[in-house]
């Protein structure tokens, strides 16, 4: 397959190949252990796969992350929120779960989302989709140490997608 990836330091795999679903959203193959401090050097790099992403008229491509303490796919969930007392960022607190604040069951945050408007927008086989940086707060807040990746598509893209965990330092 061709890549614009070389080079880089993979520290590991969310997605190889994954087919971009109509209308559905889609789990990473597998959790990425990254430790609970990132420092703001971890990011995850989305690529088209071996077969070109394409979306039409106002399909839209979403990438989001998530997190769990153990690494099981079916647990990872959304870091949604972080109460904490006296305003102390991380200092106290307890992590708010997607069921205590009534959020969807394959809500998501931290991503990045990409809509096609009225337009066709092609990524070549290979190509580069999107770079989302891990937040060190999110993994040390929720005290989780694996990454997982979600897309949520609406209307009919087409292709298939790879995604790694990469190391900038």
């Amino acid at each position: 397959m061709a890549n614009n990836y070389h080079g880089k330091t993979i520290l590991g795999e969310l997605m190889d190949n994954v087919t971009v679903s109509s209308s559905a959203s889609t789990d990473s193959t597998a959790a990425v252990y990254v430790g609970k401090e990132t420092g703001g050097n971890l990011w995850v790099e989305v690529y088209a796969g071996d077969t070109a992403v394409v979306m039409e008229n106002t399909d839209t491509l979403g990438f989001y992350l998530q997190s769990d303490d153990a690494g099981t796919l079916a647990d990872c969930e959304a870091p949604v929120s972080h109460d904490n007392a006296g305003g102390k960022v991380g200092a106290t607190g307890t992590f708010a779960h997607e069921e205590t604040n009534e959020i969807a069951a394959d809500a998501a945050t931290y991503g990045l989302s990409i809509t096609a408007g009225a337009g066709t927008v092609t990524f070549a086989a290979g190509d580069l989709i999107a770079e989302i940086g891990i937040p060190d707060t999110m993994m040390r807040l929720c005290g989780h140490t694996y990454i997982n990746l979600k897309t949520i598509e609406t209307g009919d893209p087409t292709g298939t997608i790879d995604a790694f965990v990469v190391a900038r330092i």
